[in-house]
């Protein structure tokens, strides 16, 4: 602009290298919890109906109503919310309540969508439909997470609201102080050195 002075190219390399690694440690968080959440989704979609004679049908959760009966083999995942009607068996809750250690469920007990039967088969009676589980409530609270700023960006947001102004104050200032001392490209230098200090 002045026609003398350096021109320093490898400030910009710089400033869009930070900020492209800003943006990928970001996505690579979010790409993770969401990879997570969909796996989760994905081990819970299917599940074992009983018709009135007894017999099992695989179908997936979302065809199950209110009051449909479904059989849980020991080893496998319970893939709707409902109370169990016939069976004791140990259960993992870990992916809904964080709790390592299995509890004892019987008769009569509620059991989640997310949760694992350990040793013995259940017969359990769907309480909600297969649409309306606490599971997919959780996993929706996920996606709505994904698209929130963490915490850092919004301490960074908090900063910015007086950092921004007082940053662009003392550029100008610099400016005119710098100007009226050495002369205009001497006072922009100065100014655009304070501006790239900032970033």
């Amino acid at each position: 602009l002045t026609g003398v002075g350096h021109v320093y190219y490898e400030v910009v390399a710089i400033l869009l290298a930070i900020y492209t690694f800003g943006r990928v440690l970001g996505e690579n968080r979010r790409r993770a919890a969401w990879d997570a959440a969909t796996a989760l989704e994905k081990g819970f979609s299917t599940c074992r109906r009983l018709d009135a004679e007894g017999k099992m049908e695989s179908v997936p959760v979302t065809d199950i109503q209110t009051g449909d009966r479904v059989a849980i083999l020991p080893g496998e995942s319970v893939g709707l919310d409902g109370r169990i009607i016939e069976g004791a068996a140990f259960i993992r809750e870990s992916a809904l309540t964080g709790e390592s250690m299995p509890v004892v469920k019987r008769g009569g007990d509620t059991v989640l969508a997310g949760s694992h039967v350990l040793d013995e088969r259940l017969v359990v009676e769907a309480t909600q439909p297969g649409t309306e589980r606490q599971l997919d409530r959780l996993l929706a609270d996920v996606a709505e997470a994904r698209n929130r700023p963490s915490h850092w960006q919004r301490e960074a947001d908090q900063i910015v609201q007086w950092f921004l102004p007082t940053v662009a104050s003392l550029a100008f200032g610099t400016l005119i102080y710098w100007t009226f001392a050495a002369g205009w490209e001497i006072g922009l230098f100065y100014s655009l050195a304070v501006l790239v200090v900032a970033c």
